[in-house]
């Protein structure tokens, strides 16, 4: 046998494509990001934010509905 020489050999990255094998579009513009941290304040963390004395301010409570009561088989 012969010497046995390597080719070297070229890696090039390819293009997103489509599985048309049609390069992906660009979008017009950038995404908006979503908002950050939490959605509202919680009063846990903000006393001040539940007031005893207000609507609302209970929490709810739903009593327990009895075996064999209405939506139960």
């Amino acid at each position: 046998m012969g010497i046995i020489e390597s080719i070297p050999v070229v890696r090039r990255s390819r293009p997103a494509t489509s599985s048309n094998g049609l390069p992906e579009p660009k979008p017009d513009r950038e995404p908006v990001p979503g908002p950050a941290g939490p959605r509202t304040p919680y009063p846990v963390n903000d006393p001040g934010i539940a007031q005893p004395d207000k609507p609302g301010a209970e929490p709810d409570y739903v009593p327990p509905t009895p075996p064999g009561g209405p939506g139960q088989m």
